[in-house]
């Protein structure tokens, strides 16, 4: 699983930053510490840090996007726990549709996203 966030500062500069296996609420704490405004901080950063600001005009900055992406292997996995439910335990394990099924589920939840 990977989170994408992308960060735009006021004149328009856009950065995107990608993390990998970091779960949803710790990746939402990261950008909180990047762009100033996180709890974290006892005295939120003044007008003179660079914290929250753009690296290129100096300008603030804010994260405008969050996309969750799922991999093949989170997919599998969601996938793989159909044969696990009482209606379907008895069934044998089919690669090939257990594939298919992640294909699709990866489709539908990573739009958006930049895999």
């Amino acid at each position: 699983m990977s989170v994408n966030v992308t960060f735009r500062c006021d004149n328009g500069h856009e950065q995107e930053i990608k993390y990998h296996n970091i779960p949803l609420e710790q990746v939402k704490l990261f950008v909180g510490i990047l762009d100033g405004t996180s709890p974290a901080y006892l005295f939120p950063p003044g007008n003179e840090s660079s914290i929250g600001k753009c690296s290129i005009c100096g300008v603030k900055f804010t994260a405008t996007k969050i996309i969750r992406c799922m991999d093949e292997e989170e997919a599998r996995m969601i996938a793989a726990q159909v044969y696990c439910q009482p209606l379907t335990s008895h069934k044998i394990l089919d690669i090939q549709l257990l594939n298919v099924f992640a294909e699709i589920l990866m489709r539908e939840v990573n739009y958006g996203c930049d895999t």
